[in-house]
């Protein structure tokens, strides 16, 4: 059988890929920079967690009693604020404003001031806006940072509600009135958001990049291996007991094993720092327990705008779905194996040591034409449209070449799934096509590669490979 001994091959081969320092170092590597980039989120929204769960020594510091001094023509402010926060609110008069801010400033309890008056320009009625200041004790400790933005947040909130009852809005009707409202400007036949822009250029460029590192690079491996096996003689000693069809996919399906494995070992990092961040956020509560903390998620979300989470799921309809995602699975074992059973093909036709950094050129030349093509077109497919300064989505002839050409669709078109731009027939038609291509590399590689392995001589070039296969 052309195909004995495969087995063998495959486990030698893999377990001295997973054992390589190469392959130890760039999972480190890559594994690190994503726990550099957790890290870094969770420094960024450190403060906006404190602001949800507190300051996370499981003690928040209130205040007993507000002092509020109220300028504005707003009544009845001091009763609606007391309906909300636990404290005992206090209104003031301009004569007694100076001597409680004295008090509270210097006092050891924990109290604050809170000022309300109409913008620095004197506009009135709050047609200049208004402005609400809340003033602390020095000691520092009697109140804590967190309880203070907690109530800044409600001073604001109930004043914006009394200002509506003021003007006639019933109660119920007060949620409606708040209702945020968005606009864009849009082009009659393209109406393609921000956001959308934004992905169809950034997803592609980088999806791009992470399927040729791992596809090609990998490639590489194999056609060096198989090169310095040939130079070193030790393939001449390997086909005495296994044929050579049987080397080629034993390295071929070991190497596809080792991409999986760093591809699992890379996601659970990724998936664990996604659970240790949930981990932290939730128990940022401190001793209000998780139920509460849970709460408070539950409603920094809902108070949130969730506009763009909607817009970025539209935007990538297929990063969910599971027939995309078994789409892009099969375009990438497809690619992997086109460029891998290429790889041993060059790498057979080095005899020579001195040869191998030119050898593989061909390889190299094929792979980073493809991964151009699928890299740079989504760059020029934003532009402005003509006597407007709105920009446009609009696919360029390259970004189609890419998708349909098998030397780049393995690059290009897992984004093209996942932002939707791809219809099931285009899939499919782009699909067969890379397939077909592997395919014809797989029987060119059953024809010419047991002749080529134990060819001695100058460095065969792919033409002439091609050449040998139609003369036999």
């Amino acid at each position: 059988m052309r195909f004995k001994g495969w087995k063998q091959i495959f486990a030698f081969t893999y377990l001295q890929q997973v054992k390589s320092k190469g392959f130890i170092a760039s999972t480190i590597i890559v594994c690190v920079l994503i726990i550099a980039l957790f890290v870094l989120a969770g420094v960024l929204s450190f403060s906006e967690l404190g602001d949800v769960f507190g300051s996370g020594d499981g003690e928040v510091k209130g205040v007993d009693t507000v002092y509020i001094y109220n300028e504005t023509d707003i009544g009845g402010y001091d009763r609606a604020l007391s309906e909300v926060i636990d404290a005992k609110c206090v209104e003031l008069s301009g004569e007694e404003l100076e001597s409680k801010q004295e008090e509270v400033k210097a006092g050891d309890r924990p109290e604050t001031v809170i000022c309300l008056g109409y913008a620095a320009d004197g506009s009135e009625n709050g047609a200049g806006g208004v402005s609400i200041k809340l003033y602390r004790p020095q000691n520092k400790e009697l109140v804590s940072d967190d309880y203070m933005n907690y109530l800044a947040y409600e001073c604001t909130e109930v004043f914006k509600e009394s200002l509506l009852l003021s003007l006639g809005v019933e109660k119920e009707n007060i949620g409606l009135a708040e209702t945020a409202v968005s606009s864009e400007v849009l082009i009659y036949g393209d109406e393609t958001s921000e956001i959308r822009q934004i992905l169809n250029t950034v997803v592609p460029m980088l999806l791009a990049a992470v399927m040729f590192m791992f596809i090609v690079s990998y490639a590489q491996i194999i056609a060096q291996s198989v090169a310095m096996e040939k130079t070193s003689r030790v393939i001449e000693l390997l086909i005495t007991s296994v044929r050579p069809l049987a080397i080629v996919a034993g390295k071929v399906f070991a190497m596809l094993l080792v991409v999986i494995t760093q591809l699992l070992i890379i996601g659970t990092v990724v998936g664990a720092g996604v659970g240790i961040f949930a981990l932290i956020a939730v128990t940022a509560a401190g001793g209000s327990g998780l139920a509460e903390a849970a709460q408070g998620i539950g409603e920094a979300v809902q108070s949130a705008d969730s506009s763009w989470q909607t817009e970025l799921m539209n935007a990538m309809p297929g990063l969910l779905d599971p027939v995309s995602i078994i789409a892009i699975v099969i375009i990438f074992l497809l690619g992997f194996l086109f460029y891998a059973l290429l790889a041993a093909l060059i790498g057979a036709g080095i005899s020579r040591s001195e040869d191998l950094a030119n050898g593989i050129q061909p390889l190299a030349l094929i792979s980073v034409i493809g991964f151009f093509l699928s890299y740079l077109p989504p760059a020029f497919d934003m532009g402005y449209a003509a006597g407007s300064g709105e920009m446009v989505t609009n696919t360029n002839i390259l970004t189609v070449i890419a998708r349909y050409l098998p030397i780049s669709s393995p690059f290009a078109l897992p984004s093209a799934i996942i932002l939707g731009q791809l219809g099931t027939l285009e899939i499919i038609v782009s699909t067969v096509i890379l397939a077909g291509l592997t395919f014809a590399t797989m029987l060119l590689v059953a024809k010419v590669y047991e002749n080529i392995i134990l060819y001695s001589g100058s460095v065969l070039k792919l033409g002439q490979i091609i050449k040998m296969a139609r003369s036999k």
